[in-house]
């Protein structure tokens, strides 16, 4: 860039220059970042391929640890090996993470929050003790205030941003007839929010070296509305919350009645909730509040209990139907919460820093492995599968089941879980070629059930029950329509297949693609005149845009009465034939 161009942007964004001088790697990656983003929603690349946002993903990820890498180099200027591979390895290996599909050993999904968490911790990484670990958790508190804050204003700057396209665009098209919508909303809105928003974010975040001990025993007045909110409203909240889970606990040892499964998700965001108010009461004009002196002296020792609760929760549910995505998130959830208390119980240990940087570590190791939070459940679930076989007796094709309702109820929660992602249907259909059964064509809950001779539940089997009809057994002839699509639930609100495809339920009749111009109805009151509990035909089949579609019905619940009921709900497996 010549002397005059700079001379000229720095009179019209006095910032820019000195932002990608401080991290151009990161701007860099924000810039390519909005031109793939760009460049899909305009249909200039295929907008359906799944690469294009991964790699929108994957570079804003890489910009993220790109700034975190800055921040290491300013607080350790000792260091540079490290901080340039932290600079510019790290964010490379996040970009390339993302472009991995299978998730046996890696989901990048995580990613982007660890990389925020080890963001929030890179200025003041080192462990220091006694005084420099007092200054560190000074400046790491300091400069993350500053990065919320502006944060905030950014959010803020973006919804105005959003609200004024809107209004101009919504004025050209009713005052003058001009239809500028895929100007705002495919060009301007998105280089605002994908680029600008974040560069001017990172021209805010102020440089370690700006740091004074006087910005947190002088506090300005946003600080101080800051430790207001955390003082008079989150701590005496908090308290009161932590009593009630208390006399909870005094509950179930009276009563013997264990936890429901909803305590998991209300004790993580309680803790959640009060590391986040422990650093926001962090600085020292604050801290020797009453209130403050309470909530500090007895926060941790009062969160023992709840997390106590939430293990024996989580542990209940794991073991009644085994782990899923998101138990496994609680339990990485809870094993930060648990570190994290037994770290500020013991004062020696205890630091700020630990907050985010114990959230980024459980993470990270939640995140890559084959225990990870997609293949850990999984693994999980198909070797319950196998136990729940193996307890039944079937071991080959020629084996007679014996099943018990217990053991069919895990075989069947194990299924109905494995049958949802792609990699879980390939490993069943590794189980079905090691019992050596026949290979199972539509690889559904109920045709496998049927393979392995897997028992209906109870209140399926009931007959003249017409508000909810579930489909028997039994494979489906799909052929000329076997390419799997999605399992779907549905009723009179549309939900999506894809960007092309939706579907809905009008009156008793399937809908494709509801108020658009291309619209189609498919009839189902010959199909379902002639269902009954079970349903014996669960084959619906119809054309759309010239393409052969198959939907296996897996239960409909209905709405009317005797005679004249219309199906309101319809959970069911779409298939397609090969794209011509």
């Amino acid at each position: 860039m010549t002397d005059s161009w700079r001379t000229r942007l720095e009179q019209l964004a006095p910032d820019v220059n000195a932002t990608f001088g401080r991290f151009p790697l990161a701007v860099i990656l924000i810039l390519l970042a909005t031109v793939v983003f760009v460049a899909a929603i305009n249909e200039f690349v295929p907008p359906s391929d799944e690469l294009w946002w991964r790699i929108v993903a994957g570079l804003g990820t890489g910009a993220v640890f790109a700034a975190a890498g800055k921040f290491i180099a300013e607080s350790r200027p000792g260091t540079r090996i490290a901080a340039l591979v932290l600079r510019f390895l790290v964010p490379v290996l996040a970009i390339a993470a993302w472009q991995v599909r299978s998730t046996e050993f890696l989901v990048p999904w995580a990613l982007p929050a660890v990389a925020l968490l080890f963001l929030s911790v890179s200025p003041a990484i080192r462990p220091g003790k006694r005084d420099e670990r007092r200054a560190l958790e000074d400046r790491f508190w300091w400069i993350n205030q500053r990065a919320v804050t502006t944060a905030a204003v950014a959010g803020i700057g973006l919804l105005l941003i959003a609200l004024g396209t809107l209004a101009i665009e919504r004025s050209l098209e009713l005052l003058f007839s001009l239809r500028s919508s895929d100007l705002f909303y495919h060009w301007v809105l998105p280089i605002a929010v994908i680029l600008l928003g974040p560069v001017y974010w990172l021209s805010t975040i102020p440089r370690l070296a700006d740091y004074a001990e006087r910005d947190l025993t002088e506090p300005d007045f946003l600080t101080r509305a800051i430790g207001f909110l955390g003082q008079f409203i989150l701590t005496p909240l908090l308290l009161i919350y932590a009593l009630i889970l208390l006399a909870y606990g005094a509950q179930i040892l009276v009563t013997q009645r264990f936890p429901v499964g909803v305590l998991g998700w209300l004790v993580l965001i309680f803790v959640v909730t009060g590391a986040a108010n422990w650093l926001v009461l962090h600085p020292e004009f604050i801290r020797n509040r009453p209130l403050v002196r309470l909530f500090r002296r007895s926060w941790f020792w009062l969160t023992v209990i709840p997390i106590a609760l939430y293990g024996l929760a989580v542990f209940l549910r794991v073991e009644a139907f085994g782990l899923t995505d998101e138990r496994l998130v609680l339990i990485a959830g809870g094993s930060w919460a648990g570190l994290l208390t037994i770290a500020f119980l013991l004062p020696r240990f205890a630091d700020i820093r630990l907050i985010p940087g114990l959230a980024a570590l459980v993470l990270l190791v939640f995140s890559v492995g084959p225990w990870n939070f997609e293949q850990g459940p999984r693994l999980d679930q198909i070797g319950r599968l196998r136990a729940s076989l193996a307890t039944a007796g079937i071991t080959g094709p020629a084996a007679a089941p014996g099943w018990s309702e217990e053991a069919a109820a895990k075989a069947r929660s194990a299924l109905a879980y494995l049958t949802h992602s792609e990699e879980g249907r390939n490993m069943l259909s590794g189980l079905v070629g090691e019992l050596g059964l026949e290979p199972v064509a539509a690889m559904d809950l109920a045709a496998l059930m049927s393979r392995l001779s897997i028992p209906l539940p109870r209140d399926a089997e009931i007959p003249g029950d017409r508000n909810r009809l579930v489909r028997a057994p039994g494979e489906v002839n799909l052929a000329g329509t076997q390419v799997y699509l999605a399992r779907l639930q549905f009723g009179e609100v549309e939900v999506a297949v894809n960007d092309t495809l939706g579907l809905s339920l009008r009156k008793g009749d399937l809908v494709v693609n509801s108020g658009r111009p291309d619209e189609a109805i498919v009839p189902l009151s010959v199909w379902f005149a002639g269902q009954r509990q079970p349903i014996s035909d669960p084959l619906i089949r119809f054309t759309y845009a010239g393409r052969g579609y198959a939907l296996v019905v897996e239960e409909l619940n209905l709405i009317g009465g005797a005679g004249a009921e219309q199906i309101a709900y319809m959970d069911a497996t779409l298939f397609t034939a090969l794209a011509p």
